[in-house]
């Protein structure tokens, strides 16, 4: 959306004034809510790959290592009045450094000048793929939180365990014990009253026992 060429990219463009950052405004729309949320996470992670330069802004996009209003440590206050592209800086494919930041940041002078110009369109690629395209398969794993492997499987389903106990753990784990508790969750009304206190009596079997289980089993 950021710089596809497609008729669907340049509407929203337009319709949402979205581009090098987040539009904040309100817009009456039942999917910008969505897009604006996660637009600063695909911005952060995208770089800009230099063609022509038309459609990369000098200062705020990332074509560098380092967006320069970051490198610069321009006040974010002026952030919205620079609207230079990186073609605006360039004549007959060479750069026109400005001379304060040639003379105070040498540094960075010299990372634009070992950036490369051509005559192609400018092409933001996702930092995190290897052709530069951000396909649901990438959406999904920068998303996706880590999961951990479940080792007590192999504990539990152990030859040296009778498998008459693994299974009782596994119905412990998975709450599949016919506990008071799981009974009444499933619609069984149970007279479960201590007859001496008069209270309601609490689960017969609690996660606390299954480390108690487990220990023994582990021994059995």
């Amino acid at each position: 959306m950021a710089s596809s060429d497609q008729e669907w990219a340049i509407f929203y463009r337009q319709r949402f004034k979205a581009r090098h950052k987040a539009n904040n405004s309100y817009v009456k729309s039942s999917i910008w809510p969505g897009i604006n949320k996660n637009w600063p996470t695909v911005l952060n992670n995208s770089v800009w790959i230099l063609g022509n330069g038309m459609n990369i802004n000098y200062w705020c996009d990332k074509w560098p290592s380092i967006p320069l209003i970051d490198s610069l440590s321009i006040p974010s206050f002026l952030h919205n009045s620079l609207m230079a592209s990186v073609a605006d800086f360039t004549f007959h494919s060479k750069w026109i450094i400005p001379k304060p930041i040639a003379e105070n940041f040498p540094n960075i002078a010299r990372e634009i000048a070992s950036i490369g110009i051509s005559l192609n369109p400018d092409v933001l690629a996702w930092e995190g793929s290897n052709d530069g395209q951000l396909s649901l398969n990438d959406v999904f794993s920068y998303l996706a939180l880590p999961s951990n492997p479940r080792n007590w499987c192999r504990m539990i389903w152990s030859n040296s365990i009778p498998p008459y106990k693994s299974f009782t753990t596994w119905r412990l784990l998975h709450r599949r014990m016919p506990t008071n508790d799981q009974l009444q969750t499933r619609g069984c009304n149970l007279a479960s009253m201590c007859s001496l206190s008069r209270t309601i009596q609490k689960p017969l079997i609690t996660y606390s026992w299954i480390v108690i289980l487990l220990f023994f089993f582990g021994n059995g």
